[in-house]
């Protein structure tokens, strides 16, 4: 049973929800439904003038229909549990196979190349940075890419006054989630995206190439292709390629 619901849910993107099933959560929730009553769950705001606005929870109704997935609300601790559980290849904090290796596995593949028009990591490779953080292609709930020659899964999400991303290196048996609360768009998006690749060097093998000195400055540049890609004229660009 709990296999099938893994491949259900993971077929509708809904990771996370299924994550509470098969690796233990405990603090799980959607923020449509138990936000109101739940006083641990981070206040999302917006600038408004300079000054932090919070955001109406209100404002979240209906992401059970269009977009169940980023609605779930879970703890750090939660989080941790789901990326072992990944790294661990469907096994649990018990050491039980929950979900088998293969069909977890199934969902890394790739099933739709990205086609580069993607303008918010348009400044994320060489020579804009020095290390390129990129995402080629789709896969089950997954988006694939490379980080210093290593494959990796990951996903983000960007609710008002929410960010998220999280970049699971599976050969490296290392994972990492971010999360903050404040405006969207481009510079958040950077900033998530940085975070992520800080924590995955201090990981992998102890030297950011980046440091609190060069971060703003490193960012900046980020963003300026970012915009720049953006502001480009509006047009059909070719539909990405099914893998086969």
């Amino acid at each position: 049973m709990r296999r099938e619901l893994w491949a259900v849910t993971r077929g509708t993107n809904s990771c996370a929800s299924t994550s509470s099933i098969a690796s233990g959560w405990r603090n799980a929730g959607f923020v449509h439904v138990d936000a109101k009553d739940n006083s641990r769950l981070a206040t999302p705001v917006h600038s408004y003038d300079g000054k932090p606005v919070p955001v109406p929870l209100d404002a979240y109704r209906g992401q059970e229909i269009i977009a169940a997935a980023s609605s779930v609300c879970a703890s750090a601790s939660d989080m941790a549990k789901w990326i072992s559980f990944i790294l661990n290849m469907g096994k649990n904090q018990n050491n039980e196979q929950v979900v088998a290796d293969d069909a977890l596995m199934s969902t890394f593949r790739s099933v739709q190349t990205r086609n580069g028009d993607d303008t918010r990591t348009a400044g994320f490779s060489q020579p804009t940075i020095q290390v390129s953080y990129t995402r080629d292609s789709n896969a089950l709930g997954w988006i694939k890419g490379h980080y210093r020659g290593y494959p990796f899964i990951s996903q983000d999400g960007s609710l008002p006054g929410y960010e998220t991303l999280t970049t699971i290196l599976p050969k490296r048996n290392v994972g990492v989630f971010t999360a903050f609360t404040g405006d969207g768009g481009a510079r958040a998006y950077a900033a998530k995206t940085l975070t992520n690749i800080f924590a995955l060097d201090l990981l992998l093998h102890g030297q950011p190439w980046f440091d609190a000195n060069s971060v703003c400055n490193t960012m900046d540049k980020m963003v300026d292709v970012t915009m720049a890609s953006e502001e480009r004229p509006s047009y059909v660009g070719r539909t990405s390629e099914a893998v086969r």
